[in-house]
């Protein structure tokens, strides 16, 4: 067999360390009784770990150039099936006819963060193991006031209870990336009946764009000393100090 030419355009490195693949396979606890989707199946290697976990698992891949090699996997097992296409344009809960499921994935970088959204907006979805670019993990369950606190680290941690797990090296890929990459697996939080997620989200970026001022500068034409007092909210901290739970109180006393 020829070569495969990896495309730059799809953010293509796949994963070859064996035990690195088990592994992530196993952070998602699947069984028989489990349905599994896998973006970016690639040539295959973290698939037939988890198709050995008896999962029913729904891949999709966008490279047509595979396409061939995995229906070839899915016509020597039952319980794998293939879409082709972007797995940012796909309905997840429609694709597991509404079901509850899990997403495992070594995830392109370039789709990570609008990844992470599109997965905190599905009804069905139980966990989530992906393994990302070291960088955006650490954004993702930064803690409040550390550097790598800002926007990703608030929703991420508003949606999900977000676990940093095993850190991979880039001689355990193919090609090797320059970065260091990491597994974080996602667990979903109960969803806040009284909160518009898209509009919290707008006011999460628009707050972290001005992550160097003082929040009393920001909302100055919205609030007073006496809101401030009011929230319960030092008006002199800057947006990288407020924790989670600070900013949906300032988000919900501010619509």
């Amino acid at each position: 067999m020829s070569r495969f030419a990896h495309n730059k355009r799809f953010g293509q490195h796949f994963l070859r360390d064996q035990s690195i693949l088990r592994l992530i396979a196993s952070y998602g606890h699947l069984n028989s009784d489990s349905i599994c989707i896998e973006v970016g199946p690639g040539q295959g290697a973290l698939t037939h770990h988890l198709i050995a976990t008896g999962a029913n698992i729904i891949a999709i891949e966008l490279d047509t150039r595979l396409e061939n090699r995995l229906n070839n996997l899915a016509q020597k097992h039952i319980n794998f099936s293939l879409n082709m296409g972007d797995a940012l344009v796909y309905d997840f809960d429609m694709l597991v006819n509404h079901q509850p499921f899990s997403l495992i994935s070594n995830l392109p970088y370039e789709i990570s963060t609008p990844m992470i959204f599109k997965l905190a907006k599905c009804k069905n979805l139980q966990a989530v193991v992906l393994l990302l670019q070291q960088e955006v993990v650490m954004r993702m369950c930064a803690d409040v006031g550390s550097s790598n606190y800002g926007r990703l680290s608030v929703m991420s941690q508003y949606y999900f209870n977000c676990e940093a797990l095993v850190e991979v090296g880039p001689e355990c890929f193919s090609p090797p990336p320059k970065v260091m990459s990491q597994v974080v697996r996602c667990i979903p939080k109960p969803r806040h009946d009284n909160i518009d997620d898209t509009k919290l989200e707008d006011f999460v970026k628009v707050l972290f764009a001005h992550r160097r001022k003082m929040i009393r500068q920001l909302f100055k034409n919205q609030l007073s000393d006496v809101d401030w007092q009011e929230l319960g909210i030092d008006s002199s901290a800057r947006p990288q100090s407020l924790s989670i739970e600070e900013i949906i109180r300032l988000f919900q006393y501010c619509q």
